[in-house]
């Protein structure tokens, strides 16, 4: 799916060391594909995305607590 989004030039890939991250092209596009999930799957992606963050910087949690914030409380950004 990820391919078929940067064939079509909605999402771009950025390597990152040994990661890699993904940005949408245009921020609209990226508030139509947020709004179209239901509430209760934004949620769950949410903790899951908080969850990850958590155990991939578990030493260094004060850079990341931004990013945290967000997905433990995605309405108050996000609504």
């Amino acid at each position: 799916m990820l391919s078929d989004l940067q064939s079509r030039e909605f999402i771009y890939e950025h390597p990152i060391l040994a990661e890699v991250e993904y940005s949408f092209k245009h921020a609209l596009t990226q508030e139509v594909a947020y709004n179209s999930l239901l509430t209760e799957r934004r949620r769950l992606m949410h903790e899951r995305t908080a969850g990850g963050i958590e155990a991939l910087f578990a030493g260094r949690l004060d850079d990341h607590l931004g990013e945290l914030a967000h997905h433990y409380n995605p309405q108050r950004q996000c609504s």
